[in-house]
């Protein structure tokens, strides 16, 4: 697909589109880049789902507006489309419940929700789901084949020296000691064989 849209003071109001008729509306002065970003990451755990589930969508212009007026019209368009099942849009004047972020929770609550994950595991079922829909699933690491140069080496070794280790006065229980124990007989330890020289 190409697009050749690039004017000065120009923002575009663009929709993705599937087959399946979900869609997404969006607007940017830089339609090729932005549906760059789309193919290479999409942020919105929607789109990232249906993209997952149909396959690319189709990118279309819908408006030009006013670069200055580009998030006015960009929350207009979704708040007209808002409430059909389709919009994969997350709507900002939508009615949120009150946002959990700086409140504190009690002891108490703490330790119920302590108790209630306590033995908690996921079934096998869960593992392949969440396995199946990771998004990074047989893409290669970020920094695969990347070698750190000596100065970003030089800048970690001295980013941490002074600071204490992340197990600096910690100990281990006798019964997890037990549990280790316990979970490493019969097995052949790692440095078996190895010489110090």
């Amino acid at each position: 697909m190409t697009i050749s849209i690039n004017k000065p003071n120009v923002a575009y109001i663009y929709i993705i589109r599937w087959k399946s008729r979900f869609y997404y509306l969006g607007s940017t002065i830089n339609p090729v880049k932005r549906w760059n970003d789309h193919k290479r990451k999409p942020i919105n755990p929607k789109v990232r789902n249906v993209w997952r589930k149909f396959g690319e969508p189709e990118f279309h212009i819908l408006l030009e507006v006013s670069a200055d007026k580009q998030y006015v019209w960009e929350q207009l368009c979704i708040d007209v489309a808002w409430g059909d099942k389709y919009l994969c849009n997350t709507n900002s004047n939508a009615k949120k419940p009150p946002s959990p972020k700086g409140r504190k929770l009690s002891a108490e609550t703490k330790k119920k929700i302590a108790n209630k994950a306590i033995g908690r595991k996921h079934t096998e079922e869960t593992k392949n789901k969440v396995s199946q829909n990771n998004f990074w699933k047989g893409k290669p690491a970020h920094n695969k084949g990347k070698k750190m140069s000596d100065e970003a080496r030089e800048k970690m070794s001295l980013a941490k020296k002074g600071k204490p280790g992340n197990r600096k006065g910690k100990t281990l229980t006798d019964e997890h000691k037990q549990k280790i124990s316990s979970a490493n007989k019969g097995k052949t330890a790692w440095n078996k064989g190895l010489s110090n020289e």
